[in-house]
């Protein structure tokens, strides 16, 4: 139908010219009849087509030859004329074929875009087509869901403002011009919506390579990073449930090389998971899986199968119960330490056949039996203590619970079994078996239940015959004790005394029973004693205490009293049981003693007193003598003879010496009377330093080192006044020119043992024991001195609690040890080795 419409375009168009050129025929004139006809050609090939177009020109053709050349309304030409319409239909050819390839062109470019567009509307995924300025010229429906926006409104719109991106973490916009998106960004609605996809775009270009263009194309991965998110954290539960079971777990794959360990598997291994992974579980240096793992893993790998055994490392000496279960991928394997089950089999197994030798031994009476029917069996102890014969059971038909309890312990054995039936054990209690002849058996019994059922029980029978046999001798001992003894009873009140404590109070067991005892304790300690008693006894504690009580005669005798709790056998408080001592004469001597040593001490401090005085009142006197003596000696000493030199000389040396002893006498005295107690450790290095500094050692004449110094408990003015004294003593009696003294110290316990050791004369070791007295001096008048510095030492170590010695042979240097505390809680941080003082 269309078609046919092109057609009649043809002729409509055609036969409207020859109208017009017939109307306007005097206006146009005989020119141009050709050029009047290309109008409907044209129209017909644009609109119409090839074949349309065609017909027009033939059409023009014909009515121009009929119409417009002479002769007119009839079909004849000139050779000029013939030219023109060859002319004119070439040209109609011409433009039909042109116009003919354009339609189809452009018909091929609509459905190319209808196709194009069909297809970017069906697909899967978010698409928004651009053109070269980035402006939106379609867009899917999927598109338009997430983008918030229509087709019609985002045409023409910029990119960057419908396209929005942000990037993901810190939410900064992202750049989005084409050619340059982001992947895995986050896409801001037109709602305000936060969307997770994954992008990529298309350049389109043009035939020349012009850019004329680009396809976005991008999908919301939202259930995509949810479903990772999901398979993530299961992953991490299924790792965290395997790190924290207390199993070890392992995956080998097919080549027997370990794929993952936990923490469990690796300790189980005797090594690190790091050097476990990638590794062959047959090479591991250390526990590697016995040869029963090997078969058992093979196997289970071969037939495909579970298989469960028990393993053990001589390592850990642990047991461990393994199961292997095969997967497509190799092996997975677990271990569960099994030792304490194993343990505790062996130890049942143990237990089972201690209480089988223990059944059989007959120490004790152990009897089964049931609720309901009584007496079921029992080793020959029981029968022994209940005085049957095993026949005598078996023709009675057996043995009803309690029939053998005599009626006053009937009610509360019966009170115990119920106990024992609800509780599942008894505690122990005491009652006595009743044989067919009357005679009674004192036993403490012990209950338990066997089984679930609560009915079948186990009873265990002690025969305290000998127990009550020796309540009765103690009571006959204690009647010939040494010492005032007293027992309570659980109320507290007391029921016993010896005969020494009724002797000692002159009253009758009656008067003293119940607190009877308490109107012979003194007024002024009668409360103490009282609440001493009662607190202790309902703490069940011992005690001891110190009171006055009235003896026979009415005089108050001190008394120190020890108290202590009473269990029975089967652990029940019986009350208490004291012994008493009359401490009077003890306390006057002690008194005395304090009064004494009171007055020792007062003689000590006013002897200190004297020394101090003494010694600064001699002194006085003695700087006098030195002063005078030594003007004497500058102002006469060469114009008298000889003799009286040498007097000066005497008088001289006697005052210093006399001075020097009395400094050395008031040192000893201020170490012998001073305090032991410090406030805080010293640093022994630090005290060596400052003497070392104060005495000022030539350097050719000693050498001083020392090695790590620790902390010390002790008074830095008395570890000052010992270095200097050995020191001193070391110079003093060197064998040369000069001494090498060296001063160390080392840890034994709670001690720190000193040495300080010189290369000089020695000393003989038959004098060792006395260089450390008063006054003691190996060599006379022959080297300087006045007996007092070994012994100051000597007391200096002795009031910290330590003590001094010396090892040394003459001609062989000598070396002085002795102990000092260490530092409590003090960081014992070494002083530098140091030399050459």
């Amino acid at each position: 139908m269309r078609r046919s419409a092109h057609y009649g375009l043809a002729v409509c168009s055609v036969g409207l010219v020859v109208c017009l050129k017939l109307y306007f025929h005097e206006l146009l004139g005989e020119g141009v009849p050709f050029l009047l006809f290309f109008s409907p050609i044209l129209l017909t090939a644009i609109y119409g087509g090839r074949g349309p177009a065609l017909l027009a020109t033939v059409l023009s053709a014909a009515a121009t030859n009929y119409f417009f050349i002479p002769p007119y309304f009839e079909f004849s030409l000139t050779v000029r004329d013939a030219i023109h319409m060859a002319v004119l239909l070439m040209e109609g050819v011409v433009i039909a074929e042109v116009s003919a390839r354009r339609i189809a062109s452009a018909s091929e470019g609509r459905l190319q875009r209808d196709l194009l567009r069909t297809t970017l509307l069906s697909i899967g995924d978010a698409v928004v087509v651009t053109n070269a300025a980035g402006l939106v010229t379609l867009m899917n429906p999927l598109a338009e869901s997430l983008l918030g926006y229509g087709t019609e409104e985002a045409e023409g719109k910029s990119l960057k403002t419908v396209f929005r991106l942000a990037k993901q973490g810190n939410r900064e916009m992202a750049p989005n011009a084409v050619g340059s998106l982001a992947n895995h960004s986050i896409l801001l609605a037109r709602d305000g919506k936060e969307i997770p996809i994954e992008d990529t775009t298309a350049p389109i270009r043009t035939p020349t390579g012009a850019l004329a263009g680009a396809v976005l194309v991008f999908r919301d991965i939202s259930k995509r990073r949810k479903a990772e998110r999901d398979v993530r954290e299961s992953e991490r539960r299924l790792s965290s449930v395997l790190e924290n079971i207390s199993d070890g777990f392992a995956i080998l794959d097919r080549e027997w090389l370990y794929v993952f360990l936990n923490e469990q598997a690796a300790k189980i291994r005797g090594r690190s998971r790091d050097e476990l992974l990638g590794t062959m579980v047959w090479r591991e240096e250390q526990d590697a899986p016995s040869l029963q793992s090997y078969q058992n893993f093979e196997r289970a790998v071969r037939e495909n199968v579970s298989v469960h055994f028990e393993e053990y490392l001589s390592s850990s000496g642990r047991w461990y119960a393994v199961d292997a279960c095969p997967t497509p991928e190799g092996l997975m394997v677990f271990m569960r330490d099994v030792s304490g089950q194993r343990q505790a089999a062996e130890e049942l197994r143990i237990s089972n056949e201690r209480f089988r030798r223990l059944y059989e031994a007959n120490l004790i009476g152990i009897v089964f039996w049931n609720s309901t029917t009584g007496v079921t069996d029992g080793n020959d102890e029981y029968f022994r203590l209940i005085g049957f014969t095993r026949k005598q059971f078996r023709e009675r038909g057996g043995i009803r619970l309690g029939e053998l309890t005599p009626p006053e312990y009937k009610e509360k054995e019966r009170k115990i079994i119920e106990g024992t039936l609800a509780n599942g054990t008894s505690s122990l209690y005491e009652k006595e078996y009743v044989h067919p002849d009357g005679t009674r058996v004192p036993v403490v019994i012990g209950l338990a239940m066997v089984g679930n059922d609560r009915h079948d029980g186990v009873s265990f029978a002690l025969d305290i015959t000998d127990r009550k046999m020796a309540a009765r001798r103690f009571r006959q001992l204690a009647d010939h004790a040494p010492v005032l003894i007293w027992i309570s009873g659980t109320d507290s009140g007391y029921h016993f005394f010896n005969k020494p404590w009724l002797a000692f109070t002159g009253r009758t067991m009656e008067q003293e029973a119940g607190v009877g005892w308490a109107e012979g304790v003194h007024p002024e300690d009668l409360h103490r004693r009282m609440a001493i008693y009662l607190a202790s006894f309902e703490a069940r504690v011992k005690f001891r205490l110190e009171y006055r009580l009235r003896r026979n005669d009415g005089r108050w005798r001190w008394i120190l009293d020890d108290g202590q709790p009473m269990y029975s056998i089967s652990g029940e408080f019986e009350g208490f049981i004291g012994s008493c001592v009359d401490i009077t004469d003890r306390r006057d001597s002690e008194e005395r003693l304090r009064h004494a040593n009171t007055a020792l001490r007062r003689s000590n401090e006013d002897l200190g007193q004297f020394a101090y005085a003494a010694s600064h009142d001699l002194q006085e006197p003695l700087r006098m003598v030195r002063l005078y003596s030594q003007l004497l000696a500058k102002k006469y000493k060469g114009k008298l003879d000889a003799e009286a030199d040498e007097f000066i000389d005497f008088i001289t040396s006697g005052a210093t010496r006399m001075h020097t002893l009395i400094d050395d006498l008031l040192a000893f005295t201020q170490v012998v009377e001073g305090p032991a107690e410090i406030d805080a450790p010293v640093n022994a290095a630090e005290v060596l330093e400052s003497t070392l500094a104060s005495m000022r050692i030539a350097r050719e004449c000693a050498t001083v080192t020392f090695g790590e110094l620790p902390m010390v408990a002790v008074h830095a003015q008395h570890l000052g006044q010992l270095y200097q004294n050995l020191i001193g003593n070391a110079m003093k009696y060197k064998s040369g020119s000069s001494v090498a003294i060296h001063i160390s110290a080392r840890r034994e316990g709670a001690w720190h043992v000193f040495s300080v050791k010189d290369d000089g004369m020695g000393i003989d070791p038959q004098f060792h024991h006395r260089i450390f007295g008063i006054f003691k001096r190996l060599h006379g008048q022959e080297y300087p001195g006045t007996g007092i510095g070994l012994a100051i030492c000597s007391r200096i170590v002795e009031r910290h609690g330590g003590r001094i010695w010396v090892d040394s042979k003459f001609g062989a240097g000598a070396e002085f040890l002795f102990t000092l505390p260490a530092g409590s809680g003090v960081e014992e941080d070494a002083a530098p080795l140091a030399a050459g003082f």
